[in-house]
C-alpha cells in the first residue's frame, strides 16, 4: 500500500489589500502635509497688506513634492494592488484600487486650488 502524497495549499502571490492600504496611507499623508503647510501660509499671510508681492518658493516646493509623491508612490502602490486583485479575481478590491488611483491626484489638485484661494482671499500678488 502506497502512502498518499502530501499536497501543500496554494500560496497567494500577493495580498492586494496591503498594497491598497499602503496607497491610501500615502495619499492621506500627502493631503495632511499639504493641509498643514497651506494652513501655515494662511496664518502667516494674515499680517501682510493687500497688494503685497510674495514669492513663496518653499511652499510651492512642498506642494509640488507632496503632489508628486502622492501620484508616483500612492498611484504606483494602487496600480500594484489593482493588478494583484485582478489576478485573484477580486473585483471589489480592483474597484477600490481604481478609486485610490484616481484619488492619488487629489493632493496635487487641492494644493493648487488652496494656494490660489489663499492668494485671492488675501489679495496678494505673486512675484515673477
Amino acid at each position: 500500500m502506497q502512502a498518499t502524497p502530501q499536497t501543500q495549499p496554494l500560496r497567494k502571490p500577493g495580498r492586494p489589500v496591503y498594497w491598497i492600504i499602503a496607497a491610501t496611507c500615502i495619499v492621506v499623508s500627502a493631503l495632511l502635509c499639504i493641509a498643514f503647510f497651506l494652513h501655515d501660509f494662511y496664518v502667516g499671510s494674515a499680517s501682510l497688506a493687500p497688494g503685497t508681492e510674495i514669492r513663496p518658493m518653499g511652499l510651492a516646493a512642498v506642494l509640488g513634492l507632496s503632489g508628486t509623491y502622492s501620484i508616483l508612490l500612492g498611484g504606483g502602490f494602487a496600480i500594484a494592488g489593482f493588478v494583484v486583485s485582478l489576478k485573484q479575481r477580486r473585483w471589489l478590491l480592483a474597484l477600490l484600487a481604481l478609486a485610490i488611483i484616481a484619488s492619488s491626484w487629489s493632493p496635487w489638485i487641492l494644493g493648487s486650488w488652496g494656494f490660489d484661494y489663499i492668494v485671492d482671499l488675501r489679495h496678494l500678488v505673486l512675484e515673477e
